[in-house]
């Protein structure tokens, strides 16, 4: 690309999550330089990327994930953090009331990115 010789490479992780029911999610992953995440099911509307150290620092990792794409009534809003150093977790929530629920996620886009 056009980027500068200086310029930082983050180890990124870009995938598409799918989950229903009690199942953990299913990932179509897009590009993946960190290595090989585990997706599970922790609690109702709670899931897991888990690679041993693959987050060794919460000061070097940047969470992203789009909206809610179940299309179901009301609105659901998807939430990703760090956890520790092994683990990054993913929330699905009623926005009426923030209760966890399972099934909002259909190719809701995530990216991790753990930066040197």
């Amino acid at each position: 690309g056009n980027l500068s010789a200086g310029a930082v490479q983050p180890k990124k992780y870009v995938a598409l999550l799918s989950q229903s029911g009690t199942s953990a999610p299913t990932a179509t992953v897009l590009e993946n330089t960190i290595g090989s995440i585990v997706w599970t099911r922790n609690a109702t509307g709670n899931y897991y990327a888990t690679l041993t150290g693959a987050f060794p620092n919460i000061n070097k990792v940047v969470c992203f994930t789009g909206g809610s794409t179940s299309g179901a009534l009301p609105l659901e809003i998807i939430r990703v953090q760090y956890l520790n150093s092994d683990t990054v977790q993913v929330f699905t929530q009623q926005a009426t009331d923030g209760a966890l629920v399972d099934g909002s996620m259909a190719y809701t886009t995530i990216e991790i990115r753990v930066y040197p």
